[in-house]
């Protein structure tokens, strides 16, 4: 019984540690077909939010054009409508960072921090990892956000 107990306790103390993170699931665009992603958002402190991008299935960038060589990730504020999310007027894009690419497990990670607890997230192919704007060429996009409501 004390066994059964502490195993209790064990999970209610990670449930906990959890935090008020919220996953995300998206599939690749047209551009990019069998690419399935996990993106998730999580409060860090009263103006600091965790992103973790996280694509599975993704074919290299050369794949998409013979002259990309990197993935990089792009975050933009959204706004609520209603029930749902449009990046927020008169914001352009911020560059996060290129997506750590594994080729051999087909898979790209980046964690970054933004101020905002609602986003547009997108993922693009690009021929530089530091591109001043996003390419028309996006693999994945989604909007995340912290609190309640849909997925």
């Amino acid at each position: 019984m004390t066994y059964r107990w502490a195993i209790a306790c064990a999970v209610a103390v990670m449930l906990a540690a959890c935090g008020s993170g919220k996953a995300f699931y998206a599939h690749g665009t047209s551009t990019s077909v069998g690419v399935d992603a996990l993106i998730e958002i999580e409060q860090q402190s009263e103006d600091v939010h965790v992103v973790n991008v996280d694509l599975m299935n993704l074919p290299p960038p050369e794949r998409h054009d013979p002259n990309m060589r990197n993935f990089v990730v792009w975050v933009t504020p959204s706004a609520r409508t209603g029930d749902s999310f449009l990046p927020a007027a008169n914001y352009a894009p911020q560059r996060m960072g290129r997506l750590a690419y594994n080729p051999d497990e087909r898979r790209g990670t980046l964690s970054c921090t933004t101020p905002n607890e609602a986003v547009f997230i997108q993922v693009t192919v690009e021929d530089t990892p530091n591109p001043a704007a996003p390419s028309q060429m996006v693999v994945v996009n989604k909007h995340v956000f912290v609190g309640s409501g849909q997925q």
